[in-house]
């Protein structure tokens, strides 16, 4: 699935921090493709019995001096048939752009700066005193237990109007920064490069989420 470009995307922090907290808008630079994939593997393996198939070819010889069709052997199309052993989490990577000016502040510091450092931070560990690293992504209890009172981490993207994911991990982000700056020091433009992956398996239900109207029974 293909994404346009200039779709906004919509990330929200345990359920209501919106990153960037200063409201900046989460512009996508390009059209961006979202992966679905399932796997799948042969039921059984496909291949035969060496003596069946030895045995075919000599009937099958003998067969056609006789203009007789009587090959065989012990392979079947049926032994082609794949069934499902799993599907991967839903990804994505896109960029974001932040531009001085873009949202009438002329305050690259607001505009620029601080949106893309706050985008970038979503992926990375944060430092207790004592030198603890506490890693990105929810906690298991915050992803298993939707009542729980203490959501640790959780991350919420919208894509557009066409795609909601609760539960994702930014696995990666890379941002660039404009050499020219303003008197302050601070670039003005970034565009911050994310790898965005769901926390659990992509299924009819997780592609629905944003308009179940539109499609009646998929959550059953």
């Amino acid at each position: 699935m293909v994404i346009p470009k200039g779709k906004k995307l919509l990330i929200t922090l345990n359920g209501k921090t919106s990153i960037p907290t200063n409201g900046m808008p989460l512009v996508m630079e390009d059209d961006t493709t979202i992966n679905f994939q399932s796997n799948f593997q042969p039921l059984v393996g496909a291949e035969g019995n060496v003596f069946i198939d030895v045995m075919g070819k000599v009937v099958g010889d003998i067969g056609r001096k006789y203009g007789k069709n009587l090959a065989f052997s012990s392979h079947f199309k049926q032994l082609g048939f794949s069934t499902w052993t799993g599907t991967e989490p839903a990804s994505f990577n896109t960029t974001i752009g932040f531009y001085w000016g873009s949202q009438n502040l002329w305050n690259a510091q607001e505009e620029v700066y601080r949106p893309a450092m706050e985008l970038l931070k979503l992926t990375l560990p944060d430092e207790r005193a004592s030198g603890n690293l506490i890693g990105p992504g929810p906690s298991l209890s915050s992803v298993l237990d939707k009542a729980s009172l203490i959501p640790f981490n959780v991350i919420d993207v919208q894509v557009g109007d066409l795609m909601y994911f609760s539960n994702v991990i930014i696995e990666r982000a890379q941002p660039t920064f404009s050499n020219e700056v303003d008197d302050s020091g601070f670039p003005l433009w970034a565009k911050v490069n994310i790898d965005v992956k769901t926390v659990f398996t992509a299924t009819v239900q997780m592609v629905d989420a944003l308009h179940q109207d539109m499609f009646p029974g998929s959550n059953q």
